[in-house]
């Protein structure tokens, strides 16, 4: 985890909303040590919680995994920019309140077209209110081809349901990050 007054300055520099801590902070791949003389393209992206009650907004594929909507942040956008825009885009609803920092996860690996280069994404994830109905979805190609659905589901159903998609063959590379995401929100009282 990151140490309180950390955790304030990625607020400050990334325009993050309050909170006391975030609930998670996770590599998951290469630690920065192993990364070596490579050169490192990084990525950030935003991804919303938006709950209702004790239900969880998520993005269902062709492929029948889950995962939480959003996606890559824009030059000069801020992350609540961001968050808004995406989980518009990808679920017609509006973001009201971008109000917590819930966590981070940090994917590193070898980048699968040149083992010179280590991919980095880093994704923030934030608690969201949006209200109101969803509205028509603004897919782009690539997400209209995976057949991107929202679908408001309880945490832990949506958790077993990717569970059993887990194997080498499988095709979605968030998998095992809204998996563990997914495992980390159960392990909170307030998410389950």
């Amino acid at each position: 985890m990151m140490a309180a007054g950390a955790v304030e300055e990625e607020r400050e520099r990334t325009g993050a909303a309050g909170g006391d801590t975030m609930k998670f902070d996770l590599l998951l791949g290469m630690e920065e040590n192993e990364v070596g003389d490579r050169k490192i393209f990084r990525r950030e992206a935003v991804r919303g919680l938006v709950r209702r009650k004790d239900l969880l907004l998520l993005i269902r594929t062709k492929e029948g995994d889950l995962k939480f909507p959003g996606g890559g942040i824009e030059e000069e956008e801020s992350h609540e920019e961001a968050l808004k825009r995406e989980v518009l885009e990808e679920t017609g609803l509006e973001v009201e309140q971008v109000y917590e920092l819930v966590g981070k996860v940090t994917e590193r690996r070898v980048d699968k077209y040149d083992e010179k280069t280590v991919f980095e994404m880093v994704s923030w994830y934030y608690g969201c209110k949006g209200e109101g109905e969803m509205g028509r979805q603004r897919l782009s190609l690539y997400e209209a081809q995976l057949e991107f659905t929202p679908e408001w589901m309880e945490l832990r159903e949506a958790f077993h349901r990717n569970l059993r998609l887990f194997s080498d063959s499988f095709p979605s590379r968030w998998l095992e990050r809204e998996t563990e995401v997914m495992r980390m929100l159960l392990e909170e009282d307030s998410w389950d």
